[in-house]
């Protein structure tokens, strides 16, 4: 079942899905990730602020956590979201998208925690920040806080613009810049959309997917 703008604390104990959309607003929760539960759950982001925490806390527990932050025009989008894995042979993805427009202002801090005395639980964080504008300001801190010795573990952010090779590329195939921007951006937010087709309808993930393109291209 998919549950969106849910601003309580959430207990999983079953495969869930939620999204959270953020716009002129804060939320603060946390997702406790029960028996053999799997959440995947997305917080997309526009000038307001997202602070989750997310504890997978029995064995084979999992979660898969993604953001999508769009920002320009100064408005401000401030995203921290932290996995704990508290036992073992827990598991948590986490990939966490920001596309800086023009006079953008972000910060997305992503953690993974890995409590004591636990075996093989797995963590792994991507942060993937896209500049697409002029005097963007994008802070992206990524960490790991391992506490046991036998995990797999890791942690990582980028930030790029589009890559003009890229975009030679599409304008030859008669693409006007604009369009191949579009292109290329869609691609990203659809790494992500992809896993919420399960619960979602399609033309839902279309509308949302649109609305997010339309906001920072336009």
């Amino acid at each position: 079942m998919l549950h969106t703008n849910n601003t309580d604390n959430i207990i999983v104990d079953k495969k869930q899905f939620h999204i959270d959309i953020i716009k002129d607003a804060s939320i603060k929760k946390t997702i406790s990730v029960k028996g053999s539960g799997e959440i995947f759950y997305l917080a997309i982001c526009t000038n307001g602020s997202c602070d989750v925490t997310i504890e997978t806390e029995d064995e084979n527990a999992q979660s898969h956590v993604f953001a999508i932050c769009p920002s320009k025009d100064k408005q401000a989008c401030s995203i921290s979201i932290t996995s704990k894995l508290m036992h073992s042979h827990t598991h948590s993805e986490m990939f966490l998208l920001s596309l800086a427009g023009d006079h953008a202002q972000i910060n997305i801090d992503g953690g993974v925690y890995i409590g004591p005395g636990i075996e093989k639980p797995a963590g792994h964080l991507t942060e993937k920040n896209i500049i697409l504008g002029k005097n963007t300001k994008v802070d992206s801190l990524p960490f790991l806080d391992v506490h046991s010795n036998d995990v797999q573990a890791s942690h990582g952010a980028s930030i790029d613009k589009l890559s003009e090779n890229d975009l030679f590329y599409m304008r030859a195939k008669w693409l006007t810049r604009q369009e191949s921007w579009y292109l290329m951006v869609q691609w990203y937010i659809d790494h992500i959309l992809t896993h919420f087709n399960e619960e979602t309808e399609l033309h839902d993930i279309a509308e949302l997917k649109t609305t997010i393109l339309d906001y920072i291209l336009s």
